[in-house]
């Protein structure tokens, strides 16, 4: 399938300001070149995304970086079976974890009520997670 690039360059003019004159020309694309100029887009999207952040960076989330490395190094070299049991074992303690901090700092202390919802709508997904987590480790039980 092709598909011209001229509603992209009249998109991005529009976003952006005026493109080239020799932009402007229509250009018929392959998928592959079509999946790129999308993956392109929205790679732009996130950078100009983040302009706009308003999370204020503090001493909690600055820790969950370096907490994780570890993590990630103890897992990298694991294969097969190893890797799957680790790996679940950790997804079940993380998102205890996660549960833990929702429920006894995050959702208790949220001010702003949108975000209070958001955290509280967010929750059951994260309990869901840990539980098929636990379900696994369990199953995974048998295999170690």
């Amino acid at each position: 399938m092709r598909a011209s690039i001229l509603v992209l360059g009249v998109l991005a003019a529009v976003t952006f300001g005026p493109v080239p004159t020799n932009a402007r020309a229509p250009v018929t694309l392959t998928d592959a070149e079509i999946a790129h100029v999308a993956v392109t887009a929205n790679a732009i999207d996130v950078e100009l995304a983040k302009l706009a952040e308003t999370p204020a960076d503090n001493a909690v989330s600055a820790s969950l970086r370096p907490a994780a490395d570890p993590v990630h190094r103890a897992l990298i070299d694991l294969h097969g079976t190893t890797f799957d049991l680790a790996y679940v074992e950790r997804e079940a303690a993380y998102h205890r974890a996660v549960l833990d901090a929702l429920d006894q700092v995050l959702i208790p202390q949220m001010r702003s009520s949108e975000l209070r919802a958001l955290l509280e709508r967010v929750r059951p997904v994260i309990a869901a997670h840990l539980e098929c987590a636990q379900r696994l480790d369990q199953g995974s039980d048998a295999h170690r």
